[in-house]
């Protein structure tokens, strides 16, 4: 199926923003507490999720109890989740079974539809609900505990999370989130009482802890076989877009370096915003990469996320990340735009991450001196 711009235009309000992303581990304690001792990301927010808090949940369409352990932090202004499933069917375990620990999903905050809308809206582009649920989170309104919901209430009152049908076609299971009425999403996890933090002792959601350095989550990574493919089913179906896509090769790529070994590497790169958020697309071509290792090891999917400080510069970050263990496994210059490092934080976060030699509020303007190849869909 083939959009017009028409109805790619109609479709790109869908969406304003990544307000989460979320990894999936076997290990919830080593996780959580390796992220905020040796990253620095935290306090977590910390629940044990099972019925009768976690309620009317469904799995690809059916009824279903399931347990899970969960915490949340923020970086920047986006949220970071961690998630270990523990009974019951749930995409959570599937994910894990099939690509291993990782990101499972992102996020999204939808624009001027409501939620209820927006799934009806995707619905007819085949991308419909394969898990949901609600939540019975109690509140906590500074020092004062507020009296649980009454169950009459509930259906009302609770946040009701869906997760789409998208990672077959878009690489990444997007979430949606629908809260009570005038309950922002910073607000409302704000206000939701934790059972537990880690590290302990914090009484502050939006406190720092004194080793933060990752200031901010600035781009999302996917790698894929087919990225043509890939972004026709984010604009089509999704309504994310226009993309930039670019074709990297020398001398446009350059010094490139894998584990310290210098590589012949092609690609091709497709960049977009979703919000401040940038969202990349990358298919490998020729030469070995990170790229392949990642496909060949753990399929499609979201395999990197890009991180920057307010602190540290670019050099002083790759140095920061060597002191924890995480040495460079990619490096490498596009053109006149900026230097890239891939950071090895696998064993700690789950997950790839980048970081660059501009600042974030740069990089858009540093990737419109690459001068795309193509742009699409081509709106002009």
């Amino acid at each position: 199926m083939t959009y017009t711009n028409k109805k790619v235009s109609s479709l790109n309000h869908l969406f304003k923003g990544i307000n989460q992303v979320c990894i999936v581990t076997n290990d919830f304690e080593k996780t959580v507490y390796g992220l905020s001792k040796d990253l620095g990301i935290g306090p977590f927010k910390c629940w044990n999720h099972k019925s009768p808090v976690l309620f009317n949940s469904k799995y690809y369409g059916h009824g279903v109890d399931f347990k899970m352990k969960l915490a949340i932090a923020w970086v920047g202004k986006t949220q970071f989740e961690v998630i270990q499933p523990l009974e019951g069917p749930n995409i959570y375990r599937d994910y894990l079974k099939s690509h291993g620990e990782g990101v499972q999903h992102i996020l999204l905050d939808t624009g001027n539809l409501s939620v209820e809308q927006t799934i009806k809206k995707l619905a007819k582009v085949d991308c419909g609900v394969i898990q949901e649920g609600m939540l019975d989170i109690k509140i906590k309104l500074g020092f004062l505990n507020l009296p649980s919901t009454p169950r009459f209430l509930l259906n009302l009152l609770s946040p009701k999370f869906f997760y789409l049908d998208t990672e077959s076609l878009e690489k990444i299971t997007v979430e949606l989130l629908h809260l009570p009425l005038l309950i922002s999403h910073q607000r409302g996890i704000n206000i939701g009482r934790e059972e537990y933090w880690i590290p302990e002792g914090n009484t502050n959601f939006n406190s720092l802890l004194t080793n933060k350095f990752i200031s901010e989550i600035f781009k999302i990574g996917i790698v894929t076989y087919n990225l043509e493919q890939t972004i026709s089913n984010y604009v089509e179906r999704m309504g994310i877009g226009p993309w930039k896509i670019y074709n990297l090769k020398s001398p446009r790529l350059s010094q490139t370096k894998l584990r310290g070994k210098n590589i012949n590497l092609s690609m091709r790169m497709a960049v977009t915003y979703v919000g401040n958020t940038l969202l990349e697309i990358v298919q490998p071509l020729e030469g070995s990469s990170i790229y392949n290792e990642l496909l060949s090891k753990h399929g499609e999917g979201v395999h990197y996320i890009g991180v920057s400080s307010e602190n540290l510069n670019f050099h002083e970050l790759i140095e920061h990340f060597g002191k924890l263990g995480c040495s460079i496994a990619m490096e490498g210059k596009l053109e006149n735009a900026y230097d890239f490092a891939y950071l090895d934080t696998k064993s700690l976060a789950k997950t790839m991450m980048e970081v660059v030699s501009v600042p974030t509020k740069e990089i858009s303007v540093a990737l419109e001196s690459l001068k795309p190849d193509k742009i699409y869909p081509d709106l002009g």
